[in-house]
Parts: structure tokens; sequence; C-alpha cells
């Protein structure tokens, strides 16, 4: 359930599904990348993990990826809106950076991770 709650808040801050998109692999590969070691000092791969995530670095690489998957695009339309690439990619910049300043920001589990 924990993890259940962690992909959840990533997939607030990330916004998914909003162009440009993120696939579910890709969030969870997010999620997955940073997995910290526990309050006990167990790793995420080891026996027993309760479950540690740093939601900021995954949220802030996500919109970093988001920036990098517009690089290639000149401008495009979505639902009648009109995007150019600069738009968009500076767009993505500006929300990678509002979570690269302020520390850590975990969600931790107890318990089980389903």
């Amino acid at each position: 359930m924990i993890r259940a709650t962690a992909l959840a808040r990533l997939k607030l801050y990330l916004q998914p599904d909003s162009e440009p998109t993120l696939s579910e692999l890709e969030v969870d590969a997010l999620l997955d990348a940073y997995a910290l070691e526990d309050a006990q000092g167990i790793a995420p791969d080891g026996e027993g993990w309760l479950g540690l995530w740093d939601i900021r670095a995954a949220t802030r690489k996500g919109w970093l990826l988001k920036a990098a998957k517009v690089v290639a695009d000149v401008d495009y339309d979505v639902d009648g809106s009109k995007y150019t690439q600069d738009q968009l990619s500076q767009h993505c910049l500006a929300q990678a950076a509002q979570y690269s300043d302020a520390g850590t920001l975990t969600i931790a589990g107890v318990g089980g991770l389903e």
C-alpha cells in the first residue's frame, strides 16, 4: 500500500498524462530510481525494507525528462492550444526547478509495500 501512496504522490506532482506525457513505465522507473535506505538501514532490495522514496528528486527528474522530450519539437497543438517547443521546455524546466532547492521530500512506509 505504501508504494501506491508514493506513486500517487509522484503522479500528482508530475502530471504524467499532460503534454509532454510520461508512460506508466517511466513513472514507475522514476520511483524505483529514488528508493532510499529505510530508517533501519535496509536497502530497497533488502529483506524487510519498509519503503522510503525521495519524491522531490523523482519529481525533479521527471520534469527534466519531460523537458527532454520536447527538445526536438518545433511547435504543436494540444486540444486547440498551440505551444512552441521553447514554451513547453521552459515550463518543464521551471517545474523541475521548483523541486530542486528545498531538501528531500520522502514518503516512508510502515508494514507491507502492497
